[in-house]
């Protein structure tokens, strides 16, 4: 079971590589990339989405009931900001990759 933090607004999921992998193997999880679009075109995971943080608009990001919503960042700093701000629009849950990309890169992961 995936370790949980409280934020000001909700219970955020921390998902480790791994759990993140897995859950995108088995269709579950819609990738959010709240990192800038330099950083997205220098690498980034096959199938996400790139919604940077400083435009990021809960209501733009796609509902769907069978995937978990996963954000990620560099490092997890501002996924962790963009979880505020999804569950201050109402938007439950969330998970986000610890460590970000950076965790995702150390476990031998591959980038697009």
């Amino acid at each position: 079971m995936a370790a949980t933090e409280e934020l000001a607004n909700g219970t955020l999921v921390l998902l480790s590589p791994e759990e993140t992998k897995t859950l995108m193997d088995r269709g579950e999880a819609l990738i959010i990339d709240v990192r800038n679009p330099d950083e997205f075109a220098n690498g980034h995971i096959k199938g996400s989405l790139l919604h940077p943080l400083r435009q990021l608009d809960p209501r733009k990001i796609p509902e769907e009931a069978d995937k978990k919503i996963v954000l990620l960042c560099a490092v997890g700093i501002r996924s962790k900001i963009a979880a505020e701000t999804m569950f201050a629009a109402g938007r439950h849950p969330i998970a986000h990759l610890d460590g970000g990309l950076s965790a995702w890169i150390e476990a031998g992961l591959p980038l697009a």
